[in-house]
């Protein structure tokens, strides 16, 4: 069971997009966004790590996250196969978030 819910974890994206915390690639991943195009990408968001699904460059959804005091959140604990998966970001958050991901690197 999850201890992060997805709320949480879009405040996190939310305080990034404000430029209250930086991003960048977590210091074990050895590709950034447009090179590895497929597959999960690690991301620290100030001190929380997060990490994305890769779809030949989309962003596909936020696979887990872990918090800097220890919690853990994935993927499956947040999806409900019955329902759509509901992200509250709006349009222009989900661009900004996308720039802050393709442009990331390990030393902001």
């Amino acid at each position: 069971m999850s201890t992060v819910d997805y709320k949480e974890c879009e405040s996190i994206i939310r305080k990034a997009i404000k430029g209250e915390i930086k991003v960048k690639l977590h210091k074990d991943q050895k590709y950034d966004w447009d090179y590895q195009a497929s597959g999960n990408v690690r991301f620290m968001f100030g001190d929380n790590e997060l990490t994305f699904f890769n779809d030949v460059g989309e962003v596909d959804y936020l696979d887990n996250i872990k918090l800097s005091d220890g919690r853990i959140g994935e993927f499956l604990d947040w999806y409900d196969f019955r329902t759509e998966f509901g992200s509250s970001l709006s349009l222009e958050e989900e661009k900004e978030l996308e720039r802050l991901i393709r442009t990331a690197t390990h030393n902001p």
